[in-house]
């Protein structure tokens, strides 16, 4: 009769114990659920803890999802590639790096900022996207490197009959977009003979492909076995400069090495001057040892 209440009692500590384990189950199950992108806060947080996790992981998914600014910047991302792109370089060293005789290269860096036009949805694009200066680049200012082998061959590709039909005047701009007028040699040759083409160039693909207009303007050019620039004034006196630190560099250092040398003959010289143990043996030392031990001998004997 005995064993049924404790058969009862047994039963009733097995159903507890299983209902433990489920309830540390699940809470490690909402604990696993929890972790997200910052990991495993722990099955040992308390409740409150765990509120505030939840709390802080909601309040991060709702910026994630309802930021206004975060869906806006998804969307000019979409668009990039509609603009167009800021630097485009033909290749430097196969336009320049040619034996002269056979062929001679011009290479242009130039600067070319784009018209403003309200009727495009591109160039509203490059103006929304481009006032942000702390997060964008000025999408409105653009880089070409364009190289030019031969002149009537360039301008039969464009498939004009007036180049300068396709040269926009300046215009007022609002940012620096160049360096300052006399920053590269010979730029002045350059900009006569190959402005228009220049912007003939530029243009072209511009409307062709974004049908947008840009001013132009040419910042250095280099031409193959051409600009060769021989030394003048302020290489010379660059030149002397390094010299000169050169030879106050080598003058200091030999005037250091020689002063710890005389510094270190001057330490050594005292110990020299200090009487050796080898001196004991002149003949100055045996009398005064001789006249002591005969004064040691008379004080013992009585004499």
């Amino acid at each position: 009769m005995k064993a049924r209440p404790r058969a009862a009692a047994a039963a009733g500590e097995r159903g507890t114990r299983t209902a433990e384990e489920a309830r540390i189950a699940f809470s490690s199950a909402s604990c696993l659920s929890m972790a997200g992108p910052f990991g495993s806060p722990g099955c040992f947080v308390s409740t409150l803890d765990n509120l505030y996790l939840k709390l802080i992981l909601t309040l991060l998914a709702g910026l994630t999802v309802f930021d206004p600014a975060c869906s806006d910047e998804s969307i000019k991302r979409s668009e990039y590639n509609r603009m167009p792109p800021m630097f485009v370089y033909d290749q430097y060293d196969e336009c320049l790096f040619s034996d002269p005789d056979e062929v001679v290269g011009t290479y242009c860096m130039v600067r070319v900022v784009v018209k403003p036009d309200n009727a495009s949805s591109i160039w509203r694009l490059i103006e929304t996207f481009s006032s942000n200066t702390k997060l964008h680049m000025n999408h409105a200012l653009l880089d070409r490197g364009i190289c030019v082998i031969d002149v009537a061959e360039t301008i039969a590709r464009l498939k004009v009959d007036n180049i300068s039909a396709l040269v926009v005047p300046k215009f007022e701009i609002e940012f620096p977009y160049i360096y300052r007028y006399n920053s590269f040699r010979n730029v002045e040759p350059y900009k006569k003979n190959y402005s228009d083409l220049m912007a003939a160039i530029v243009n072209t693909d511009l409307t062709e492909r974004y049908g947008l207009q840009a001013y132009t303007e040419i910042e250095y050019c280099d031409r193959t076995g051409v600009d060769e620039f021989p030394i003048d004034g302020v290489d010379i006196a660059f030149l002397v400069f390094i010299a000169d630190l050169i030879i106050a560099v080598i003058a200091s250092s030999y005037y250091d090495a020689s002063w710890k040398s005389i510094l270190r003959c001057l330490s050594i010289l005292p110990f020299s001057l200090t009487p050796s143990s080898s001196s004991s043996s002149s003949p100055l030392n045996s009398v005064v040892h001789d006249d002591d031990d005969t004064i040691h001998d008379n004080v013992l004997h009585g004499g």
